[in-house]
């Protein structure tokens, strides 16, 4: 049976301690039950602009005035330090969703002691992605590791797709990995794959449309291949944000 709305928000799942009058909370709950009755309320939080919320829908970041009348989809900036605040919003989202990702989702390469991690969604038969991995001994001697999450670019049951699910049935999915960016077939016997399917969940639920597509420490989003050194200034920025 659905769970509406207002019944998520009387059940206390709504964040929503220390904010505003019920009577607001109420009325930005109906607002997106009206707009989207099947959307999911994960959080109401004070917006950056007085009298207005944000509120996280999965992984989508909306505000709604605190009256429920007006709901803006889009990005909100800070002028000044032309800062993309829901795109940080967003990556908050991304960057906790990733620590729910098990370990056999990821196939990971890293120095001995790594400074910093980057989640990296790639494919086997993907240009870009194959020059990524070309440098990965030059990302890890700038103490970069890279946890791969493995996902096809074609549709479930055609080759790209049984042979990337074949690689997380490897005995060592990492040299499997390595052959497959090579192009060279995996062979692998057949098993459930859970790390596969927790994989494309997770790609699904960050709505990763594109590889490679890098996650850093703090959720931000670098699209396509990076160069060792481009990698390593964006990982420094990540962290000092």
């Amino acid at each position: 049976m659905r769970i509406g709305i207002l019944a998520i928000v009387a059940s206390g799942l709504v964040s929503v301690s220390g904010w505003a009058a019920e009577a607001d909370r109420e009325a930005i709950a109906k607002a997106i039950q009206n707009l989207a009755p099947q959307a999911k309320i994960e959080a109401i939080r004070p917006a950056p602009i007085k009298d207005w919320s944000e509120v996280v829908l999965g992984s989508q970041v909306v505000y709604v005035s605190n009256d429920g009348r007006h709901l803006f989809n889009g990005s909100l900036y800070e002028t000044n330090a032309r800062t993309d605040l829901t795109e940080l919003a967003r990556g908050g989202l991304r960057a906790e969703a990733l620590k729910q990702l098990p370990e056999a989702a990821k196939i990971s390469f890293a120095p001995e002691q790594p400074k910093a991690r980057v989640t990296v969604f790639t494919a086997i038969d993907c240009g870009f992605c194959r020059q990524m991995h070309r440098d990965i001994e030059a990302y890890q001697s700038r103490g970069i590791a890279v946890d791969y999450v493995v996902i096809p670019r074609s549709a479930p049951g055609t080759p790209g797709a049984e042979s990337t699910r074949q690689l997380y049935c490897a005995t060592d999915p990492s040299a499997a990995f390595d052959a497959a960016m090579l192009d060279q077939p995996v062979q692998a016997p057949s098993c459930p794959a859970q790390g596969y399917e927790a994989g494309m969940a997770m790609a699904q639920q960050l709505s990763i449309q594109s590889t490679p597509t890098i996650v850093f420490a703090d959720g931000s989003l670098g699209l396509g291949y990076l160069t060792p050194d481009e990698l390593d200034r964006r990982v420094d920025a990540s962290a000092k944000r």
